[in-house]
């Protein structure tokens, strides 16, 4: 939840005469960030160049700890712990990201 705090809904587009993150080609983007309901953000970027148009949809949904907990057991899985990250960082919900040990039941 604290990554989408950060989240920032907008509109925008940029020229890259030598390149850039999407193509080492000249292009330019078109972004569009939307937040949803249930805390799911689209981050769509259209990629232009001279021979073509690409389209990028990258989807985050976010979770606090109650809330994935539920997801998982409504899921037939238990939630044995969990961490601050995937390397097992002690629990402080301070991070922007978060790590489970499940189990099916």
């Amino acid at each position: 939840m604290k990554k989408l705090s950060q989240f920032e809904v907008r509109n925008s587009w940029e020229y890259y005469e030598n390149g850039g993150f999407w193509t080492t080609d000249k292009h330019a983007t078109i972004t569009k960030n939307k937040l949803y309901d249930g805390e799911i953000t689209l981050e769509q970027t259209i990629v232009i160049n001279e021979d073509n148009m690409t389209v990028f949809n990258i989807w985050h949904q976010y979770f606090d700890i109650e809330k994935i907990k539920l997801e998982r057991e409504n899921a037939n899985f238990i939630v044995l712990d969990y961490y601050d990250d995937v390397s097992g960082k002690e629990w402080t919900g301070k991070n922007e990201t978060m790590s489970l040990v499940v189990q099916k039941v």
